[in-house]
């Protein structure tokens, strides 16, 4: 494929990820990007596929140690041995070769901006533990969070900013008291994970969105970025309407986007920049925020 192809594939996936950042999530995946997340289901359930088209796990409890969001070969002992190595030979083998392979808790920060010097940013978060996830959408003042239950169905909480606190969106103090009363469950009022993993898919794509252009990106160096080496990758062309250059940063270790850069350059006037990078990726003593 020509590397104006390329670049162009590579503009068109992180303006995607960019507006689909921008949207509202729900239970039928609103506000995920097509190009790189696809939905659909099997025998036992829900099944995602990421943007490198591998299936991800339903997650059946809380305390599971498949997480219903990352790639399935991260699941069992020997894939993610597989993954490590895999990742561990990155540099040479190119970006293609990357693999994610994200540990059973987390908090991923990204900022995203359509500036240079991030005046128009906001930030996305997901954090996943045993007790299920939390997300913030900066754009929309959006923050949720999602309680495992032993049936591996969710209560999803909302915060509300003029009380400062969160509260149930589904399960109200009514609905409450007809479930104590025997009229109704608590199954009635819970979301099943493909309904939460619509809300996450917002961030999801983020993390390995550079597998679509990725086997035409050359390493570029290495960078430091949230106290994590990584490789960087980049990718550009010119043409009679203007200079357009990607680049694209990932960790070795993980498989996970750090940082992803487009630049546009027409033949008069300002430089347009698309950015997003990871602003925190923390991965022990994890916790969601209280919310009841």
């Amino acid at each position: 494929m020509k590397k104006e192809a390329i670049v162009i594939l590579s503009v068109l996936t992180l303006s995607a990820l960019l507006a689909g950042c921008q949207a509202r999530g729900s239970g039928s995946a609103e506000g995920g990007s097509e190009q790189t997340v696809t939905r659909g289901t099997d025998e036992e359930g829900v099944i995602i596929v990421t943007s490198q088209g591998e299936t991800m796990q339903k997650q059946e409890s809380c305390d599971q140690t498949e997480d219903s969001f990352i790639p399935a070969q991260a699941a069992t002992e020997d894939s993610t041995n597989n993954s490590e190595m895999q990742n561990s030979q990155s540099a040479s083998d190119g970006l293609s070769a990357l693999q994610l392979n994200l540990p059973k808790q987390y908090t991923i920060q990204y900022r995203v901006s359509n500036s240079e010097d991030w005046e128009d940013g906001y930030t996305q978060t997901l954090t996943r533990t045993a007790e299920g996830y939390y997300m913030e959408f900066g754009d929309s003042g959006e923050r949720y969070v999602f309680e495992c239950l032993e049936n591996g169905k969710y209560i999803q909480y909302e915060y509300d900013e003029e009380q400062g606190t969160y509260e149930p969106t589904m399960l109200t103090e009514d609905i409450q008291k007809l479930i104590d009363a025997g009229v109704m469950t608590l199954d009635m009022v819970s979301l099943d994970s493909n309904v939460v993993s619509g809300y996450a898919s917002r961030m999801t794509v983020i993390f390995d969105f550079y597998s679509s252009f990725a086997p035409s990106m050359t390493l570029a160096g290495e960078e430091e970025i949230e106290g994590i080496s990584c490789l960087h990758y980049t990718v550009s062309s010119e043409e009679m309407w203007g200079r357009q250059t990607t680049d694209v940063w990932a960790d070795p270790e993980t498989g996970l986007c750090m940082k992803a850069v487009y630049l546009y350059q027409p033949p008069e006037g300002s430089v347009s920049v698309r950015q997003l990078e990871c602003s925190q990726f923390e991965t022990e003593n994890v916790t969601l925020p209280e919310y009841r």
